[in-house]
């Protein structure tokens, strides 16, 4: 679980979420009047303590329920050593008012919850949550710091079973990002992986399909006489790919099924809802079939 919740310290922790939008501007009300410092688009990332990796997302935070609720919805990557997309994490936080003070829920796609106690608030400059003690449990704390108008600095940290310390998980700082783009401003490049191919390869056309897949459905196993490198456009994947693992490939992850090799499975990780890839595939003229089903 300590993994998952990286993903929370270094970007889901980045905080955010537009601002509410629509009719007229919602502003907050009680006990959550002082963390207006934290409503906007936040971007971050930084180093991965147990893994040597490296996570980067986008967070926004809004104002919910008339001023009654602050709602942070976080959408978060984390690369391996090599750079490699690892896996990816979505994941969702209220804040609300209770008996005077403010607590919090965190829940994620890989199904982790944690409940925060009353947070210990500084008005316009912190905020720190420390979750719920759980026997046997470790218990989390929450930290943001304001750094002026457009930066958050923030800390996340572990205190684990049996221990009285809390130890540093991850420690970052997260700069605001505009809600629209300014005038002649670059589009943001995140970097999904670099695919090399195992020898080289003449390419004539470059064909892309997109392939659906119901609850469950597995793609049953084939080989290309082309590369194909497929992006995870909707869902999650369990996929083994020539001698290699069996691996979970969440949205926006990357594969490359080389010319030959053989896929033993493509499967939508998800029971109840739909998944999709969009692939690429590197042609030649003479290569035709592209698509050759094999014998289980």
């Amino acid at each position: 679980m300590q993994r998952h919740i990286l993903g929370l310290a270094l970007l889901g922790l980045t905080l955010g979420l537009a601002m509410a939008s629509g009719g007229g501007a919602q502003t907050l009300a009680g006990p959550l009047e002082p963390l207006s410092f934290l409503v906007g688009r936040w971007e971050g990332g930084g180093p991965v303590s147990d893994t040597g990796g490296r996570a980067t997302g986008v967070s926004t935070i809004s104002i919910a329920a008339g001023g009654r609720a602050l709602v942070r919805r976080d959408q978060s990557q984390l690369f391996d050593k090599q750079g490699a997309l690892s896996e990816g994490l979505d994941q969702l936080m209220t804040l609300y008012p209770e008996a005077g003070g403010v607590r919090a829920d965190y829940l994620d796609g890989q199904g982790h919850v944690i409940h925060y106690g009353p947070a210990s608030i500084v008005p316009g400059k912190s905020l720190e949550f420390t979750s719920e003690a759980a026997p046997g449990a470790p218990v989390f704390r929450l930290r943001y710091d304001a750094d002026g108008p457009d930066r958050l600095k923030i800390a996340f940290m572990i205190r684990p079973p049996g221990q009285s310390a809390f130890q540093p998980i991850a420690i970052g700082t997260l700069r605001r990002s505009p809600l629209a783009a300014e005038p002649g401003s670059v589009p943001i490049r995140t970097p999904l992986a670099s695919l090399r191919l195992s020898k080289p390869k003449t390419v004539d056309y470059v064909e892309t399909v997109r392939v659906d897949f119901a609850p469950s459905q597995a793609m049953a196993p084939h080989h290309h006489t082309a590369p194909v490198v497929c992006i995870v456009a909707e869902g999650s994947f369990v996929v083994k790919i020539g001698g290699g693992p069996e691996r979970r490939v969440p949205a926006a992850g990357v594969t490359l099924e080389g010319a030959g090799e053989r896929v033993e499975y493509f499967r939508n990780a998800s029971l109840n809802q739909g998944a999709a890839l969009l692939c690429t595939i590197l042609a030649a003229d003479g290569d035709a079939p592209i698509s050759v089903m094999d014998k289980p």
